[in-house]
């Protein structure tokens, strides 16, 4: 069969700015947004901005400072809309080839597939900055630096509905969250001459984001909060495996040689709730990024770096148990197999093939 869908956004945008003795510079905007996806009382959304700059450097005190060429203080904030968690649109919607019976004769009938919400309205993105630029011995270094608070709200995602409903999940506004962060990018050219050129620029930010609201239908487990860090991990505390008899912890009972020691934090003999931690985070805190290139008659030859720090990552390299289980059919796995605990190497530091009933 074939199908068809249409979606449609209508955008209008005014901005004005003024500079005042080409130094001082104020600029304002607003912009409205229009969306197919919402109701129709919902459709539009007006996000406004502005921001303000002054540049210091075109100051008559800053004529004694001749090694800063530029110096730039600025500041904004502005508002922009958000669509693109929903695929499809808000409205209730039905579909055929759901057959009924009345009596021995098969009806063809339509059902209820996606279920309307009237009051669904744009997630807002609302950004703060504070900002310097700055220029060295006539531009052969310069550099910036930023910080930002972003503040989501009304955030778009499906809540859940009864398991009795035809519909499992419904489109809603669902909460807001914050993200803070800096920004420093340094930059220049080392080396200048009338045939070479060698120009080199580095970056770094950091950033960590956190719940405002919650979602009020999310039921948090006992070590949630209300504010906690968008990316946490939440877990029991790991302390190696169970090589021999005597490693296994005596509120793990249960376990099994080669499986994972869990920490009992507060020490009450028991392995539960009040024993998960956070663990760490799941999207990097630290991003470093350089970028360098020269240049000779013509010919130009670039390099780009960059790295991300402050964060948990999965172990994409460890065994899979589950291969390593099958006793009929061998499938491969990595070569940390044989880093594994078992019988036969019980100085393996890897959780053997044993279930872990914990």
């Amino acid at each position: 069969g074939s199908y068809k869908s249409q979606r449609t956004k209508l955008s209008q945008f005014a901005r004005a700015q003024y500079t005042i003795n080409n130094r001082y510079i104020i600029s304002a905007l607003a912009r409205r947004d229009g969306s197919s996806i919402f109701a129709e009382n919902k459709k539009y959304g007006i996000f406004p901005g502005a921001s303000v700059a002054w540049i210091v450097s075109d100051e008559p005190f800053f004529e004694g400072i001749p090694a800063l060429t530029f110096l730039k203080v600025r500041a904004g904030y502005g508002e922009a809309g958000n669509e693109s968690v929903l695929s499809g649109n808000s409205l209730q919607l039905y579909n055929s080839g759901y057959p009924f019976l009345i009596g021995n004769t098969e009806y063809s009938g339509v059902a209820i597939t996606q279920v309307a919400n009237p009051d669904l309205t744009w997630e807002t993105i609302k950004t703060a900055n504070l900002g310097i630029d700055f220029e060295l011995w006539d531009d052969r270094v310069r550099g910036s630096f930023d910080v930002f608070s972003k503040t989501a709200e009304d955030r778009l995602a499906f809540n859940p509905l009864p398991s009795n409903n035809a519909v499992g999940r419904v489109a809603d506004n669902v909460g807001s969250t914050r993200s803070n962060g800096f920004e420093v990018t340094l930059g220049g050219t080392p080396y200048l001459s009338e045939t070479f050129r060698w120009d080199a620029s580095f970056n770094m930010s950091h950033s960590v984001g956190r719940w405002v609201e919650r979602n009020p239908i999310t039921v948090l487990d006992p070590w949630q909060s209300d504010d906690d860090l968008l990316d946490v991990i939440w877990g029991w505390e790991t302390d190696g495996i169970i090589q021999t008899e005597a490693d296994r912890p005596s509120y793990m009972p249960d376990a099994n040689l080669g499986n994972i020691i869990y920490v009992d934090q507060n020490g009450d003999g028991v392995l539960n709730e009040d024993d998960v931690v956070q663990l760490g985070n799941s999207t990097p805190r630290w991003r470093f990024g350089f970028d360098t290139g020269v240049t000779y008659r013509g010919l130009s030859l670039n390099a780009f770096v960059y790295a991300h720090t402050g964060y948990k990552r999965g172990n994409n390299y460890a065994p899979s148990l589950y291969n390593i289980r099958q006793y009929t059919v061998p499938v491969n796995t990595t070569v940390y197999a044989k880093d594994i605990w078992s019988n036969d190497h019980p100085e393996g530091t890897l959780p053997g093939v044993a279930n872990n009933p914990y």
